[in-house]
């Protein structure tokens, strides 16, 4: 479902599978909020620019920007891989939201069950 939104800001998406979203992963407790710094890539260390996927809490580097610099797409790598669409940016979370990415449309989403998402891995919005 896309927003209807008629102003000049950018239409916001919604994730239209997130009801459907299973947690794969093992339930565990991330503390990044207290510790971000101790949150790297999974593949390369990278502490910068991080996503963890939303099925299952896996934390992945993100796309290169287009000066080539800094990350190694590792996000994208593990969708591809394993087809697990959603991703949330780890330092935007806040009570009130969250970036949240869509592999699957490309695209920012909005989950609205985002909270819900998040508690499973044992993070508090």
């Amino acid at each position: 479902i896309l927003s209807t939104n008629m102003s000049a800001e950018p239409e916001i998406q919604y994730f239209r599978n997130t009801k459907l979203l299973k947690y794969l992963g093992p339930k565990v407790s991330w503390d990044f909020i207290r510790f971000p710094q101790s949150f790297a890539c999974h593949k390369c260390n990278l502490t910068m620019n991080l996503w963890m996927n939303l099925t299952v809490g896996t934390i992945c580097c993100c796309r290169r920007f287009w000066d080539g610099l800094c990350d190694n797409n590792h996000a994208i790598e593990h969708y591809e891989h394993t087809k697990y669409p959603l991703a949330v940016k780890l330092g935007t979370i806040t009570p009130n939201s969250a970036e949240v990415f869509s592999y699957a449309e490309d695209d920012m989403v909005t989950d609205p069950l985002l909270a819900q998402h998040l508690a499973y891995f044992g993070i508090d919005m």
